[in-house]
This record gives C-alpha cells, structure tokens and sequence, in this order.
C-alpha cells in the first residue's frame, strides 16, 4: 500500500530531519523555518500548499554530507529524491569542508562532529514516495542555475531536470521562503539574506559569483510577491533595508543558489 496522500509534508519533515537534524543542525533550523514561510504563503498557494511545503522541508537535503556528489545541494538533494542513490564519486575531504562551511554554526555539536559523514550513505527507492514535482522543485529552488552555470553543471542540471516542467508560480513561492529565512529559521529580508549567505564564501567562490548574479532579479520577484499578496506578512526590514523596488510584471518569475 502506497503513501497516504496529503501525508507528503509530514514525511518529508521526518527525511529531512533524520539528514540535517544531528549532521548540520542550523541548516535543519533554516529548513524548519523555510517550511513555516510556505505556510505563510498558504493564501497565494491553495491546493499547492501541501507539494511546496513538502519541497521546503527537501531543499536542503543534498547539504547531508552522506548526499553530498556533484556539490551543487540543489541538484545533489535531487538526484536523491528521484534515484534513491547517489553516485560513488565522493571526495570526503571536500564534503567536510564545504558541510562546516555551509552549515556556519554547528549548534549542539562542534562543526568537526557536523561535517564528518554519516555511517553509510542514505539509499532506498524515494522516486514513489513524493509527488513527482518535488525534485524538480528542490534541483531549481532559489536560483540554482547560476550557481550550476558558476559550477559547469548547466546541462546536467537541465538534463534531469528540467526547468519548463516546474509551475513558475511554486519554484518563486518556495524561492521566497528561502531567501526570506535566516539560518536560524527567523524571518528576514531579503537583502539581508543574500548578504549573509556572500558573507561565509570567498569573493570568488562559485556561491558568491552566483549569489551576485542573482540578486537583483531576487530581490525583484520578493518585492513582487509581497506588493501583488498583500495579505501576506511581509518580512522586516532594518533601518538601512527599504523594500526592494521593481520594474513591474506578474509574479511568476523565471526562477531557479541557495
């Protein structure tokens, strides 16, 4: 007997916990965070609310050191989701490295205990487990084909998954709740998310590169979203952040690196 429908969010909460919670706890409060922010956007969602949340709680899986292949989180956590395997290629040394990087707080455990790997990597058939939108949701989450374009993964990105068959509507919604969440799940604006994230990587790092590429087209779809919906609590801005402006449009953005 399959999976109780409706039961995704639930289930997908309990996957990512058992792969962030004790490996990289303050990226699992970012997660947890993530996922309060889709419900916050559960007026604009509607029937969606459910597969958005579902991929909230995921979009940070392929940070687990045990998930970490090709080093782009979005595509490495989706790969997962679809094949329930990872490929052998790992450079442990690497993942440790960019898992402490990335995690950038280790609250509960030192960062050396949160970047060792997890005893055996995760494996198991996940491709019935969660609607068939969600990886593609996790793999283009917040803008993911810069940091793809910065990494030379472009293509295989686009070749297993592909970025027309995703709802603009849901990738910019789950997008917004990411770049509205600070690593330790509060909400935040936009800009001040983007800045700490530049903030834990060399200026010449494939993160900040992709991160600077993106922002004005991510502070552009938030100010959207907010200005279109709102009913929607909008998140705080400190007294140097005035909301972002915009040039206009509907909020359906071409999104898809964090």
């Amino acid at each position: 007997m399959g999976p109780a429908p409706g039961d995704e969010p639930r289930r997908a909460e309990e996957l990512a916990r058992s792969l962030l919670a004790e490996a990289l706890p303050r990226r699992w409060a970012h997660t947890q965070g993530v996922a309060r922010r889709v419900r916050e956007l559960a007026p604009l969602l509607g029937s969606d609310t459910d597969l958005v949340e579902t991929a909230a709680w995921l979009h940070d899986i392929g940070y687990s050191p045990g998930l970490v292949d090709t080093g782009l989180h979005s595509l490495d956590g989706a790969r997962f989701l679809r094949y329930g395997a990872i490929s052998e290629r790992l450079d442990t040394r690497t993942v440790n490295e960019d898992a402490t990087r990335k995690d950038s707080g280790c609250h509960g455990t030192s960062c050396a205990e949160a970047s060792q790997p997890a005893p055996g990597r995760p494996r198991g058939n996940l491709s019935s487990a969660f609607p068939i939108a969600v990886p593609g949701l996790v793999a283009h989450h917040t803008y993911a084909r810069f940091e793809a374009e910065e990494r030379g993964l472009q293509n295989l990105l686009d070749t297993e998954f592909s970025l027309t068959a995703i709802k603009p509507e849901l990738l910019a919604a789950l997008t917004v709740a990411d770049l509205t969440t600070s690593p330790n799940g509060l909400t935040v604006a936009p800009n001040m998310r983007l800045a700490e994230i530049s903030a834990r990587y060399p200026f010449d790092h494939p993160v900040s590169r992709a991160i600077r590429r993106a922002k004005p087209e991510a502070l552009d779809m938030c100010a959207h979203l907010y200005r279109e919906h709102r009913s929607l609590r909008a998140p705080p801005h400190g007294p140097s952040d005035p909301p972002p402006k915009t040039t206009g449009g509907r909020f359906s953005p071409r999104t898809s690196a964090r």
